[in-house]
């Protein structure tokens, strides 16, 4: 949550390390992909984002029960790979 919020906050050094640092964890330990698609959305990132979501689903994250409703994916609600995800997880 911090990385979202700073990239909403307009903190995009401070979102990039989040960023970096989720992505060095994850090398080590698991670290859910939607966790690092709201750290990009934060940063307006949609594609990465989208990619990442793609990734939790493949690996069965269980937050992506919130997909639907969290409001940091609100930005998504447009997109056709979103909307797909939703349908592909019967969240719609």
């Amino acid at each position: 949550m911090h990385g979202f919020v700073a990239g909403r906050a307009g903190d995009e050094t401070t979102a990039r390390e989040t960023l970096t640092h989720l992505q060095t964890e994850s090398a080590r330990r698991y670290v859910s992909p939607a966790l690092l698609a709201r750290v990009h959305l934060g940063l307006g990132e949609v594609e990465p984002a989208l990619t990442r979501l793609e990734e939790a689903v493949d690996r069965h994250a269980v937050e992506l029960i919130w997909l639907a409703r969290r409001p940091e994916y609100a930005v998504l609600k447009n997109e056709p790979r979103y909307a797909a995800l939703l349908e592909q997880l019967r969240l719609n």
